[in-house]
């Protein structure tokens, strides 16, 4: 065939490609892993919505939890279906995000 290897095929195109290098994947989880900012959750006075999938292997659903106490007004939307990559969740994660846009749309600074 006169297709290269790197071209990709109709089968591929309903698997996300990874973008994120190795390397990459290793840093942002040791900085992850030393990263705390429990402590300045309660200051956040932005409308916050807490999305996470309760499916989830990575991150259990229970920290999404944790996270709406320590946030004032915060929301927690549970994603039936997802995993850990927020946009796995698809059309019940994109509606989630613009209904919640919608009632705190963005103001100007005066």
């Amino acid at each position: 065939s006169d297709k290269k290897k790197s071209e990709p095929s109709a089968d591929d195109a309903a698997v996300p490609a990874r973008t994120t290098s190795v390397p990459a994947r290793r840093a942002h989880f040791q900085a992850s892993q030393s990263h705390d900012a429990w402590a300045v959750l309660g200051d956040i006075c932005a409308p916050t919505l807490v999305v996470h999938a309760l499916d989830d292997e990575i991150c259990p659903a229970e920290n999404a939890r944790l996270l709406v106490t320590a946030i004032p007004d915060a929301v927690l939307h549970l994603l039936d279906d997802g995993k850990h990559v927020y946009y796995a969740g698809g059309v019940e994660a994109k509606e989630a995000v613009l209904s919640f846009l919608r009632r705190h749309p963005i103001r100007e600074r005066s």
